[in-house]
């Protein structure tokens, strides 16, 4: 697994930031903005709520699809497994955390 650069492109910048015409563009021809391997349609929002209603939350993403729309069903649904056991292992120590006191998850 290699860390890469994921762009939220499900909110729209606001009308006068700078550089908003090249990344509407980026969007309509289909490539995540410059500077991000992938392209994330959902979580920004996701996101961008939870701060506005002051809920903690987290996101971790697995990337499905290739550039050329390829997906490999097997590796995707393992990765998302994997996923899962390490969100659940997170969420247990958080619980054992909350329950001795101690704030963090690692």
């Amino acid at each position: 697994v290699a860390p890469v650069t994921v762009a939220g492109v499900d909110l729209l910048p606001a009308p006068s930031s700078p550089g908003r015409r090249d990344e509407l563009g980026a969007r309509r021809a289909g490539d995540p903005p410059r500077g991000a391997a992938v392209a994330d349609l959902e979580t920004c929002a996701l996101l961008a709520i939870a701060g506005r209603l002051g809920i903690a939350v987290g996101a971790a993403l697995v990337v499905a699809e290739t550039a050329a729309g390829e997906i490999d069903e097997p590796a995707t649904e393992a990765a998302l497994l994997d996923l899962g056991g390490a969100c659940a292992d997170a969420l247990e120590r958080a619980a054992q955390a909350s329950s001795s006191g101690t704030a963090s998850l690692l």
